[in-house]
């Protein structure tokens, strides 16, 4: 074994006990109403619900299906999903090791890739921006990438990494369609840089290239619009996917720009250490051509951005995470230039101080998310990990208040007198459902009621007629959609409901039956 190899290996290991230790302090972290609502949708998959027939989502279904695979493995709870997500960004840390690694002067750089994008996550990621759909995508997408920088590097622009790239592609398209122009801001230079090494333009090379990406991405669009078409929701799944959204902002308008502000703020402040190591990775621009992995690694970040800003109805902050895996590669490749200049200037102060100071500047940079990554391990190694339900809990409520005040609105729900059967929540905040570990009716998935459309809204009626939930709660935020429009929601609650009980969540409505209202 080499002494590079060598020591990769123990870097690694280091690296990768880091990201473990990182991850753990965050499985029992609390979910927010998005996390909620995704959980309760992949049960409801798992147990043979179908996607936009018996509940319907804005989103398309990978974010669903990723949910359901961690949930049947490890429950369809905080530390189930988490716990599921940790092994998953652990197997995207070996891999970013193993693909990467020759790509750096410096094995100790390499292996540390995971804590310039796993573990930077985990220290910058708070319970509203963890295992949302952007830092999950991360992993498909550089998959992508990496497969098309193979087919690059590859004498004819390889078909067999070109279809696996392609594949890779399709997979993040079922995560969001509207992920397609990175994947052509990478596939269109892949193939131009591929048929320009030919001495005259090739046409067949170039039909070649397309045939193999659009071959290798298609294939999981196909299987899962066949999925959806066995079910009879093919249709919905294609509205929602390139209909919808545009529908949704020329009848609702884009979202409060305070949104996109805060978002921006977030990123900034978060990923300003890394924006800079990565202008140094990318300096080389100024004087001669990027070499392809940090061409593509640009275009992730520029188009990525780009789709952010589009994005008028979202604006949040946990999108930024979309740009985390570009942007700690390149962080990881900066250092490694300063680490190679430093060497050829300033050799003679010894490569073991060039060292200590290099790991100063960054831990420096990255003063922040260290400190609370060591503040909450420590934490963590000194009260043991948490194993029990009641711990887990206990921690929960801290971190998130609204357990605490969830915990006793629902309270109601598990005594002798009360209606057995599913609730529903007319609002934006699944934690009602998960909580009471009450069956839930699922409909507006993790839309708030005021961006249901008028078309949506007899939908939800139908649905509710024929499930007929035991309890139904009105948020304030579902109630102002009642009084600007919906009438038949409420000629519907007072047909087949009675008022239950009031609180500061909303309104509580019971199945008319042998029901004695509660006071608030």
């Amino acid at each position: 074994m080499s002494r590079r190899l060598r020591t990769l290996l123990i870097a690694s290991s280091a690296v990768l006990l880091v990201v473990i230790l990182s991850g753990l302090t965050r499985i029992p972290y609390p979910f927010t109403h998005d996390q909620a609502f995704f959980t309760l949708g992949a049960k409801a998959i798992n147990g043979g619900a179908v996607l936009y027939r018996d509940f319907w989502d804005v989103k398309q279904p990978g974010i669903f299906w990723f949910y359901v695979l961690g949930g049947s493995l490890f429950g369809f709870t905080e530390v189930g999903i988490y716990t599921f997500e940790l092994l998953y960004l652990l197997v995207f840390s070996i891999i970013l090791i193993l693909t990467l690694a020759r790509y750096f002067s410096s094995p100790f750089l390499a292996a540390s890739l995971p804590l310039f994008t796993v573990a930077f996550y985990y220290g910058v990621a708070g319970h509203y921006e963890k295992a949302q759909l952007e830092p999950v995508v991360g992993f498909p997408l550089y998959l992508m990438l990496w497969f098309a920088l193979r087919a690059e590097e590859s004498k004819s622009l390889s078909p067999f990494f070109l279809f696996l790239s392609g594949l890779w592609g399709g997979i993040v398209l079922l995560f969001k369609s509207f992920f397609l122009p990175i994947l052509l801001a990478i596939w269109l230079p892949t193939i131009y840089s591929g048929n320009k090494k030919c001495q005259t333009p090739d046409f067949r090379l170039f039909s070649r290239s397309v045939l193999y990406l659009l071959g290798g991405a298609a294939l999981p669009l196909l299987i899962t619009s066949f999925y959806f078409a066995i079910h009879g929701t093919l249709d919905q799944f294609l509205w929602t996917t390139f209909v919808y959204p545009s529908l949704v902002v020329s009848e609702l308008g884009h979202s409060p720009f305070y949104h996109l502000v805060n978002g921006h703020q977030w990123f900034f402040r978060q990923c300003g250490s890394s924006l800079a190591l990565a202008v140094v990775a990318l300096f080389p621009v100024a004087s001669r051509r990027l070499d392809p992995l940090n061409r593509n690694l640009l275009l992730w970040i520029t188009c990525g951005f780009v789709v952010i800003q589009l994005q008028v109805r979202s604006w949040y902050s946990w999108h930024y995470a979309l740009l985390f895996v570009p942007l700690g590669i390149l962080a990881a490749r900066g250092i490694d230039d300063l680490w190679s200049h430093a060497l050829t200037h300033w050799g003679r102060l010894g490569r073991a101080q060039l060292a200590l100071w290099l790991t100063m500047v960054v831990c420096f940079l990255y003063v922040s998310p260290i400190l609370r990554l060591t503040l909450d391990t420590i934490i963590l190694l000194r009260n043991g990990i948490p194993i029990t339900a009641a711990r887990v809990r206990e921690i929960q409520r801290g971190l998130n208040d609204q357990y605490t005040e969830i915990e006793q609105e629902v309270r109601f729900l598990s005594e002798p007198a009360s209606v057995p059967g599913p609730i529903y929540v007319f609002g934006n905040n699944h934690l009602y459902e998960l909580i009471s570990r009450r069956e839930a009716i699922l409909f507006t998935a993790s839309l708030s009621p005021l961006r249901i459309l008028p078309d949506q809204q007899e939908l939800l009626l139908d649905r509710l007629r024929l499930s007929r939930p035991s309890y139904i709660l009105v948020s304030p935020e579902g109630q102002l959609v009642i009084d600007k429009g919906f009438r038949s929601f409420q000629t519907f609650l007072e047909d087949h409901y009675r008022e239950f009980r009031r609180s500061r969540a909303g309104i509580w409505y019971a199945v008319a039956q042998r029901v004695e209202p509660q006071p608030a």
